[in-house]
């Protein structure tokens, strides 16, 4: 039988987290920075989500690493999160570049089935 999912404090996403989310979301859209999937303008933090580049299961101790945070549109970020789980009821290999993006020539995103926001 395969395990429940943990929920977003058991997995680390409590208090701590949605304070430092916030205040590095608030600094990506005060730089100007566009939505890192779609590339759209960001004017509010209102319906952003701070999404981590390379997943915490492969490695947890980048939680609050700056350097495998992006910021991106809630509905991209989701968009984005049902591909990946997808991907990986399918079998393909996940992980990410330097860039974000999978590494797998397998995986929907390398082979052009991404959808932008509008």
């Amino acid at each position: 039988m395969a395990s429940e999912r943990l929920n977003p404090s058991q997995r680390g996403y409590g208090r701590r987290w949605r304070a430092f989310a916030r205040r590095f979301a608030d600094e990506w859209i005060a730089a100007g920075q566009p939505c890192a999937l779609c590339g759209q303008a960001m004017r509010s933090t209102s319906w952003v989500d701070v999404d981590h580049i390379a997943p915490l299961v492969e490695e947890p101790e980048r939680m609050f690493d700056p350097m495998n945070l992006r910021v991106a549109h809630h509905h991209c970020h989701a968009r984005r999160t049902a591909q990946d789980r997808a991907a990986a009821e399918r079998g393909y290999r996940l992980g990410v570049g330097s860039d974000g993006l999978p590494t797998d020539d397998a995986h929907p995103f390398n082979r052009g089935e991404v959808n932008k926001c509008k």
